[in-house]
């Protein structure tokens, strides 16, 4: 669904943003026992409060909170996905997941720094792949950067049509040619996904064959 909704923004200019919800508080999430996140155990603390005054633990620099304050500054930027961008960009920091940002805690000051310098170029609209020198592709990871075109939801919908023709056609081998290659994303694709094939990845650009 997101990546229909960016593909309408570059294709029609149809302004869009996208937000995700984590956490939700209800009738069926905890209440108590120090195991609620952190809206439910906001709200809580709210409802419990006889003096005016709550308690919030947290220095800023926790990894959620972190993310709250680049989510924010990448919204003012007009990113489009502002929440998906900070998750990539610290996940890519602290060497992790990105599912598996939740159970990070802390974060260093050298890391901190690292992380800052993304957000600043990010924010300056440097594409997210470029900085981070990857984009998944199918089921590939494939490497980006200055010199490649990223490849668009639109060619992973074209390679789908292939591949599912040259299974088609399986006793039959053919030869698949993929001019301008970039970053291979189509060759490597089809190479991966049928046995029946020859692929060859075709680039001139010295800068964009290094991708390859």
């Amino acid at each position: 669904g997101e990546r229909l909704y960016m593909a309408y923004n570059r294709n029609h200019g149809i302004d869009v943003r996208i937000a995700r919800y984590h956490n939700i508080f209800g009738p069926y999430g905890t209440y108590k026992g120090g195991k609620e996140k952190a809206p439910a155990a906001l709200c809580r603390k709210v409802a419990e409060c006889d003096n005016g005054e709550i308690e919030i633990w947290g220095d800023g620099k926790q990894t959620r909170s972190f993310l709250v304050d680049i989510e924010r500054r990448f919204k003012n930027a007009n990113i489009q996905s502002p929440r998906f961008d900070a998750e990539v960009i610290v996940a890519f920091i602290l060497k992790v997941e990105r599912k598996n940002l939740g159970l990070i805690n802390d974060i260093s000051d050298d890391q901190e720094r690292e992380i800052e310098k993304l957000v600043e170029k990010r924010v300056r609209r440097i594409p997210l792949q470029h900085l981070v020198g990857e984009q998944g592709f199918r089921y590939l990871n494939l490497k980006v950067g200055k010199g490649v075109f990223i490849p668009r939801p639109e060619t992973e919908i074209l390679v789908e049509a292939v591949i599912r023709y040259l299974k088609e056609i399986a006793n039959e081998r053919k030869k698949v040619i993929d001019f301008c290659a970039g970053s291979g994303a189509i060759a490597l694709a089809i190479a991966t996904e049928c046995a029946n094939v020859d692929c060859f990845a075709i680039e001139k650009s010295e800068e964009a064959f290094s991708f390859l």
